[in-house]
């Protein structure tokens, strides 16, 4: 995959530096397991131009360096061939397996909101059910039939509903 340069010796150790850079990053990319590090260096151009590792002859280059290096020295592709690596490597963090821990918090939290959802829903049915039966309460002062279906609904559901229904009647009643 190396092309041969005739450039001098100053970009042959960038271009060196660039294929190194790159062979490295095809190697860890075929692992299942990709280090954290390298996920976070991948992120970004800039870290990956700055990144080093001496023993793989790997150092830190500028990002127009290693770009112009990429170009030279890469085949098929040069540095887009190489970012599109990186930006492969970088998503690799998306797509790992979520702990047990997350998943369980991310389960804690879907069923909070459902109770929190299911809380805003009773107290809607609440308000709802209250004002229609402080308007068939109203309704009631003048038919006897009403009242007297309202007081058995009343002696049905109060206990049940664990609501005490507030009327106008007379005398404090």
């Amino acid at each position: 995959m190396a092309r041969d340069s005739s450039s001098n010796g100053a970009s042959l150790s960038c271009e060196r530096v660039a294929y190194v850079r790159y062979r490295y990053l095809c190697s860890i990319a075929e692992r299942q397991i990709i280090p954290d590090e390298i996920v976070e260096i991948c992120k970004r151009q800039s870290r990956l131009a700055a990144w080093s590792v001496p023993n793989q002859r790997i150092r830190p280059v500028s990002l127009n360096t290693l770009k112009i290096a990429a170009d030279r020295e890469i085949e098929e592709g040069g540095w887009a061939r190489l970012d599109a690596l990186r930006r492969s490597i970088s998503r690799h963090l998306v797509n790992r397996p979520v702990s047990k821990s997350d998943a369980q918090k991310a389960e804690i939290n879907r069923l909070r909101n459902q109770l929190e959802e299911a809380a805003r829903a009773r107290a809607i049915l609440n308000r709802a059910y209250f004002d229609a039966l402080n308007l068939l309460q109203a309704a009631a002062v003048r038919d006897e039939m009403l009242r007297a279906q309202l007081e058995r609904h009343d002696a049905t559901f109060k206990d049940l509903l664990g609501l005490r229904v507030v009327s106008g009647g007379k005398d404090g009643e």
